[in-house]
């Protein structure tokens, strides 16, 4: 049976809590484990971004159940905290460089952060990982004038060219975009981007629109679990019952005459 939605997960850093880190945006090695194993517990299993595309595109059937696990930045922390569970799981997943920052420190962000280096990324392809663009230098890329915009998104496709990766997607970076935006990442050849607005994706989607679920470092994997089955960015128990609430509300309408 083909699926009828795709969640897309959003992880940023998973490693070790920094003092002076954000717990939104970095989640703890032991909780990815948690949230990932419990994920697979409940039936659900992880596919390519590349299967996930040509199921966007109408290209293929992709199964109940499917999820695309997905990194923004690509934090030197994944070989060591994020690589192991996906590894054990046999789950692939997608990451999203900043070209410019190779081996550099996510200069965006406090604290800085560690990037992956090429001889990482390399090494990660031959694991299951796909790498794909996040911009240049990770400005916010509807602010930026036309040519800036371009160098930005051509620059980055053609670095990831030169390594021999799969640049088809593109992440915007802080989820900013507008039209010209889209259509510039249209025009550099993209096939499709990935904005950080919460809920499910489904076949005839705008493939330059795709929604992602954001992970914060606060869920529990039974919040995960419950994000990932409302397709919403709220993992608590009150969303659930709302949520469950409403499907009797439309049931019993449904039977009335």
């Amino acid at each position: 049976m083909n699926a009828t939605r795709l969640p897309v997960l959003m992880y940023h850093r998973v490693g070790p809590p920094h003092a002076r880190e954000s717990s939104g945006k970095s989640v703890a090695t032991e909780r990815f484990s948690a949230q990932l194993r419990l994920l697979a517990s409940a039936g659900y299993r992880g596919i390519s971004a590349a299967d996930a595309l040509d199921w966007l595109l109408g290209h293929r059937t992709m199964p109940e159940g499917s999820v695309l696990v997905t990194f923004d930045d690509g934090y030197a922390d994944l070989v060591d905290c994020a690589a192991p569970t996906l590894a054990a799981l046999k789950w692939p997943a997608a990451v999203f460089l900043v070209t410019g920052k190779l081996g550099g420190t996510s200069d965006w962000s406090t604290p800085a952060h560690q990037l992956l280096d090429p001889a990482a990324i390399q090494a990660l392809g031959r694991s299951g990982f796909s790498f794909h663009a996040h911009s240049h230098t990770h400005p916010d890329l509807s602010t930026l004038p036309a040519h800036a915009l371009q160098h930005e998104l051509q620059v980055c496709r053609a670095a990831l060219d030169e390594l021999e990766l799969d640049s088809r997607l593109l992440a915007y970076p802080y989820g900013q975009h507008s039209p010209a935006v889209v259509e510039a990442a249209r025009q550099a050849g993209y096939s499709a981007a990935f904005t950080t607005r919460s809920g499910f994706n489904q076949q005839g989607d705008d493939p330059f629109l795709l929604r992602r679920l954001d992970v914060f470092g606060t869920d529990s994997p039974a919040a995960l679990l419950h994000k990932v089955a409302l397709g919403t960015n709220d993992g608590s128990r009150r969303a659930r019952a709302r949520y469950l609430t409403q499907r009797l509300a439309v049931r019993l309408g449904h039977r009335q005459p």
